[in-house]
């Protein structure tokens, strides 16, 4: 075998040991320059995960992402296929301050709480919040 065949093999061994790997969910950073703003908000996070995550962890990652801004998570609900191709779902959560509330702003079903629902229930196809998407 070549050098160049060597090299070859050990790239598709490492790319197979890769994909057996399980990704970890992470929150979506946006890039404050084309935001146009110079600090976070914490209005908002967006979670890539996979199928396998639990709703309950990415509640957890987006209640201390928005404890950075001093305020509490309110998970909105979900869209298949919006991330990366090994963390391809994409988990939205509002930051609120402890005063506020969503009251009737909620869009989504009260199961949708209690774990990762199958389909999202958006009750129009405009985004109450105008960032996330979610329902178009």
């Amino acid at each position: 075998m070549t050098f160049q065949g060597s090299r070859l093999c050990l790239l598709a061994l490492f790319l197979a040991l890769a994909a057996c790997s399980r990704p970890e969910p992470f929150v979506e950073i946006p890039d404050l320059g084309k935001t146009g703003r110079s600090k976070a908000l914490y209005d908002q996070v967006t979670i890539c995960f996979s199928k396998g995550d639990s709703l309950e962890t990415l509640k957890k990652m987006a209640a201390e992402e928005c404890a950075k801004g001093q305020k509490t998570a309110h998970y909105l609900g979900y869209q298949r296929w919006q991330c990366r191709l090994t963390v391809p779902h994409l988990a939205s959560f509002v930051c609120l301050n402890p005063d506020q509330s969503l009251g009737n702003k909620s869009r989504y079903l009260p199961s949708q709480t209690s774990g990762l629902p199958d389909i999202e229930r958006p009750d129009t196809n405009t985004d109450i919040f105008g960032t996330f998407g979610i329902g178009k």
